[in-house]
């Protein structure tokens, strides 16, 4: 099988960490013949390191299905990103109708926040920083990150939909702002491409998430598992769930996977 799981609030730990125990879990899937991957809103720059003891995964699709880092060759293996021209004509929009709304964005080259979205953050050392993503319109961007104190990020990210959903896919992950990636880009059309990269079929894939922004994976895999701490709509689509987050809830599941 493939084995697709979300890192923060399902593999990792509170401490945002992958634990002893869910690692030793991993190692005995791979070992046995699944392949693990991880399909997280994290960019490469902030996950690599902190699944270093889970050496089971190879391939992570990063910044919600905005493309694939391959681990051992140290490289992205495949992008979609957002158009430049297209994405700053959405900003503008969004600019317009939420005039104190502060973007971040993740582009090749690294991270960048304008000093709006700083000021909104409680703790900007909690944000992912490394690079620099350069200056907006001039290259092309894998994930745009949305804050405004106007409206709460749920109702804030139907509103983004509404207004530039021909250009931008608005998510939440339980941070108080929005990811956002080319239309139509997502954890599910990642997955799909993760397990066409494998030669698995769908219907041989097991799922795990926690937040709003994994449903689309979660829909599209053969087995969506919805952790303890999930989000309730999570729930409302998972075929099985398992203990949370804190409680090691996907080695959990797979140590009962593993023994039958």
């Amino acid at each position: 099988m493939l084995i697709a799981v979300d890192l923060d609030g399902t593999l990792l730990g509170r401490d945002s960490q992958v634990s002893a125990r869910t690692a030793d879990s991993l190692t005995q899937a791979h070992a046995a013949g699944h392949t693990i991957v991880a399909v997280t809103g994290r960019s490469w720059r902030t996950c690599v390191e902190r699944l270093q003891v889970a050496s089971a995964i190879e391939y992570i699709v990063c910044s919600n299905g905005a493309y694939a880092y391959d681990v051992n060759a140290a490289r992205i293996r495949w992008s979609r990103p957002m158009d430049a021209v297209a994405t700053v004509d959405a900003m503008r929009k969004i600019r317009a109708q939420f005039p104190d709304v502060g973007f971040g964005w993740e582009s090749n080259a690294g991270f960048s926040y304008e000093k709006a979205f700083l000021k909104q953050s409680d703790d900007p050392s909690t944000l992912e920083h490394g690079g620099n993503g350069g200056v907006l319109g001039q290259s092309d961007l894998y994930k745009l990150l949305i804050r405004t104190q106007t409206l709460h990020v749920d109702k804030f990210a139907q509103a983004i939909s509404e207004l530039v959903g021909d250009v931008l896919e608005a998510s939440t992950s339980g941070a108080p702002f929005l990811d956002a990636t080319a239309a139509n880009v997502n954890k599910s059309a990642g997955l799909a491409s993760a397990a066409e990269y494998y030669n698995v079929e769908k219907h041989d894939v097991i799922a795990f998430g926690d937040n709003l922004n994994d449903i689309p994976m979660l829909k599209w895999a053969g087995t969506a598992v919805a952790m303890g701490n999930a989000h309730p709509e999570v729930l409302s689509v998972a075929d099985a769930m398992t203990v949370s987050n804190a409680r090691d809830g996907v080695a959990v599941h797979i140590d009962k996977l593993l023994r039958t």
